[in-house]
């Protein structure tokens, strides 16, 4: 049993990586927007939190409908009714905080490193400002070229920046405009 508890906390250590791994961009917007470290950490942490808790419920709910045939056939071979499997809510209880805390230890590590990420991240390094946009206007195919082009000088002047960082790189700003673009971006 405790090997399978150190396996599984493993693999929730992984998957809430993974998780950090494809939410670079809204770690970097939530930063962008003001979000301290602790409170990316936080959000990671209740995900964690919040999957430890289901899939302990969920494993009481199994337990609980297995207990039903299980009785079945367990009364069947013993040959009275007299002797029954059942489930404590004591143990539920433990079992399911059981499962919180392991998922939040495997969860630890992740949230750390989506804490720690910088929010000049949420942009792509190899597409200028105006491009980046109007890429999810284009990707969900609203309006034109030029209403588009259109939008994104209306993003840029809302975050006060001049229109000639519209064609500049990310890394051709500084990072209090980095942001504002990440900003800029969550807006759109």
């Amino acid at each position: 049993v405790s090997v399978s508890l150190v396996v599984s906390s493993i693999m929730i250590g992984i998957i809430t990586y993974i998780s950090v791994l494809e939410r670079t961009k809204e770690i970097g917007i939530l930063r962008a927007m003001g979000a301290s470290k602790r409170n990316v950490s936080q959000v990671f942490n209740a995900e964690t939190g919040l999957i430890g808790l289901c899939a302990g419920l969920i494993g009481i709910g199994v337990t609980l409908l297995l207990l039903i045939p299980g009785n079945q056939v367990l009364h069947h071979f013993i040959g009275t009714n007299d002797v029954n499997a059942a489930l404590p809510v004591a143990g539920a209880v433990i079992l399911v905080v059981l499962s919180m805390v392991l998922t939040l230890i495997g969860g630890l590590i992740p949230s750390r490193k989506a804490a720690k990420q910088d929010p000049a991240t949420a942009l792509n390094a190899r597409m200028s400002v105006i491009d980046q946009l109007i890429d999810p206007l284009g990707v969900h195919k609203l309006g034109d070229k030029a209403s588009r082009d259109k939008h994104a000088h209306e993003l840029l002047r809302m975050v006060g920046l001049p229109e000639s960082a519209l064609y500049a790189l990310p890394g051709q700003l500084s990072g209090g405009q980095r942001q504002r673009v990440a900003i800029a971006r969550a807006l759109d």
